[in-house]
């Protein structure tokens, strides 16, 4: 499988049960790229009467993304030190993500990378075309562009305040989270990010990625919101992890391009590419 990484105001989510419409249910963005998967599912969301408590723009009719604007860009800062209060029921993160620096694994054996790539992230396109293509552990600036932003997947902040690669949702966990969404390259392949997901979001029923997926993201989006409708948003416990992945992997593709997995209370659920069949395996089992 491919390792190309190519191609969220303080809210306090109450851990209280779904009222009936839906109106006491959060969410919150985090966008690296083009928006406009996350902006089909602001829109479901809204539908089905959940509430947008993304710091800075949750008011906003749109998403804004962190991938090439300056305006938006320069807030990152500030946008990060709100999310570390941050407590939603949902989150969505969308962008480029992968290893830290193309050059990490050179050499390696694919699943020697997965099992053992200390630093992923999410990132935007400047950070892509600069430090990513051309940096390296032993020059880690290489390359460094002035817009870029990249936020980790795999390490909790160690100091306050953050820095800049920081991410806000990893310092401390969210047991009332209902779920995360993760749409974007290469995510639960990593073995230390679905160790940092577990960690952090314990209890949350985690859809995201496994390997690559294509630069069209809506027939995928639209799939998932075809299976996760109101009801499974509102209390996704209620739904079997493993039906979920067959449901939301109707056909592998050649490539095992766009394929979804599933994460719950330790296990993860992925579509076999031979049999076509859902295994379960334990998150921190090596790849």
């Amino acid at each position: 499988m491919t390792r190309d990484a190519d191609a969220a105001r303080r809210a306090r989510g109450r851990d209280t049960a779904s009222t009936l419409d839906g109106s006491d249910i959060t969410f919150a963005f985090m966008e690296f790229l083009d928006p406009t998967d996350s902006n089909a599912v602001k829109r479901q969301w809204i539908k089905y009467g959940f509430k947008d408590v993304t710091p800075l723009w949750g008011h906003k009719s749109v998403v804004p993304t962190f991938d090439r604007k300056r305006s938006v860009i320069e807030q990152w800062p500030i946008f990060q030190e709100a999310c570390t209060s941050l407590d939603a029921h949902w989150y969505y993160i969308s962008g480029h993500h992968g290893r830290q620096f193309k050059i990490d694994g050179a050499g390696e054996d694919d699943r020697v990378h997965y099992n053992t790539q200390a630093e992923v992230g999410f990132f935007n396109h400047w950070y892509h075309e600069g430090t990513w293509k051309k940096a390296s552990t032993s020059e880690p600036s290489k390359g460094e562009l002035p817009l870029e932003v990249f936020m980790s997947s795999t390490s909790a902040p160690t100091i306050r305040p953050l820095g800049p690669r920081d991410n806000p949702l990893y310092l401390s966990p969210h047991p009332n989270c209902k779920g995360v969404l993760m749409i974007s390259c290469n995510n639960l392949i990593y073995r230390n990010v679905r160790l940092a997901v577990h960690r952090f979001f314990p209890n949350a029923m985690v859809i995201a990625m496994l390997g690559k997926n294509s630069s069209d993201a809506m027939p995928l989006i639209n799939r998932l919101l075809n299976v996760c409708k109101k009801d499974f948003f509102k209390d996704p416990s209620t739904t079997d992890p493993k039906e979920l992945c067959a449901k939301l992997n109707p056909r592998i593709s050649q490539g095992g391009v766009d394929v979804l997995a599933v994460q719950y209370k330790g296990k993860v659920y992925v579509t076999n590419m031979q049999t076509k069949k859902v295994m379960e395996i334990s998150h921190d089992r090596h790849n």
